[in-house]
């Protein structure tokens, strides 16, 4: 293989067939375990991510001397874009929507200038990719009558887009069994957050075991699991794995 003038040897890159499964015993990084007394998340697939990046531009004019009636605020119409956007993913059918503003910048930044530009993203999250998709369309019709209504001109822009992937069946019966077989509180349910597993679906049989976070903290120094939690999953883990080489 060359890439940009630099050859790379791929003899060790996995294919199909190389690898007979894989099975991957994570931290959920979500609180839903916790909040239902699971002890275990049996992963049925991880979510699909669209991630936009939105840029609305308006007249920065003075914040004293420019009327209410006549302003193009592009902070009060991100204001409301971003709203809508947790009203949107709340209230799609199915309850797996997650959609999140987690970045905001204002220009000109200034107390008493009305601000001319505002920039956010938007990431939404669905293990399904018709509600992926419809999620997607209503937040972006969201942004042009809001914008329309408000006098403000506006651009959207794709950041990325990672497809939803479904897990194996057989090795989610296996993990599901084997945490039955052991008493274990289980709950069949989606990966919010992408993993090492969804590269490996293309070239084998993949599953995930989710044991619980205190408070859903992850990547912190926060970050915390009962030992007991742990020991749970790693027994459940040897149980899939022990089964499947068989």
């Amino acid at each position: 293989m060359e890439l940009s003038g630099l050859k790379i040897d791929d003899s060790g890159v996995l294919k199909a067939g190389d690898v007979k499964a894989m099975v991957e015993l994570h931290i959920e990084q979500s609180v839903v375990l916790e909040s239902g007394g699971f002890q275990i998340g049996v992963v049925e697939g991880i979510n699909g991510i669209k991630q936009l990046q939105v840029s609305l531009r308006g007249v920065a004019n003075h914040a004293g001397a420019t009327p209410m009636g006549l302003r193009h605020d592009a902070l009060q119409g991100a204001a409301r874009i971003i709203s809508a956007v947790e009203e949107i993913a709340a209230h799609e059918p199915g309850g797996h929507t997650v959609a999140t503003v987690g970045f905001v910048h204002c220009e000109p930044g200034q107390a008493n200038v009305i601000p001319g530009k505002v920039e956010f993203t938007v990431d939404i999250r669905d293990l399904d990719p018709k509600r992926l998709d419809e999620a997607v369309k209503r937040i972006s019709e969201e942004i042009r009558k809001t914008c329309k209504d408000r006098g403000l001109a506006f651009e959207i822009a794709q950041r990325s887009d990672t497809p939803p992937v479904a897990l194996s069946k057989n090795i989610v019966t296996l993990i599901e069994e084997a945490a039955a077989t052991r008493k274990a509180r289980y709950l069949r349910m989606p990966s919010g957050a992408l993993h090492d597993s969804s590269i490996l679906p293309e070239i084998t049989e993949v599953g995930m075991i989710f044991v619980p976070s205190k408070e859903g903290r992850s990547h912190c120094p926060e970050e915390f699991t009962e030992i007991e939690d742990l020991a749970t999953g790693a027994e459940i883990l040897l149980d899939s794995v022990s089964k499947l080489a068989q």
